[in-house]
């Protein structure tokens, strides 16, 4: 008798951790495709949100780096930003807008080109600082939607700092 309590004990144990992984998954999803599962997504670009805010490839962000023709702009937390980032990249975090617009309007003028970037695929920060720029009067600007993650998986130029970054 004492052996069938076990089993089931054991069987509910393990369906009570297997549950709360799930769940805790779930619930920190933006947090780990920030920080493990960013990286190559699907081959298209998915469709610009807003008219004005253009999708590009990795080749087409490479293309602009290389030319400094844009202005890399880093939607993800300042945390990630001090971590690594695209080298020469701004911080304008999307989750911070109102600490850091301040300076990035001062800084940054209306007819600058920007190439957007937060996680990679999944992740509509950059989508969605984008959109607020966009509000704002910025109109030259495209999202590069494989992100961070597949401009290091690529091996391109990146930077770290270890304090916090000053606004733009």
């Amino acid at each position: 008798m004492t052996r069938k309590y076990l089993i089931r004990d054991a069987w509910a144990l393990a369906l009570l951790v297997i549950g709360g992984s799930a769940c805790g998954l779930l619930y920190n999803r933006r947090l780990l495709q920030e920080t493990f599962f960013s990286g190559p997504g699907p081959a298209a670009a998915p469709a610009a949100m807003e008219e004005g805010i253009k999708d590009i490839s990795l080749a087409e962000a490479k293309s602009h780096f290389d030319r400094k023709s844009a202005l890399f702009v880093d939607a993800r937390r300042d945390l990630f930003y001090r971590q690594e980032r695209i080298s020469s990249a701004v911080c304008l975090p999307f989750s911070q807008y109102e600490k850091y617009e301040g300076a990035f309007e001062k800084q940054v003028a209306k007819d600058t080109a920007m190439i957007l970037y937060c996680s990679g695929y999944g992740c509509e920060d950059s989508h969605q600082l984008a959109k607020r720029l966009q509000e704002k009067g910025y109109r030259r600007m495209a999202v590069f939607y494989g992100g961070f993650p597949e401009w290091k998986q690529a091996g391109y130029p990146t930077e770290s700092s270890p304090a916090a970054p000053p606004p733009p």
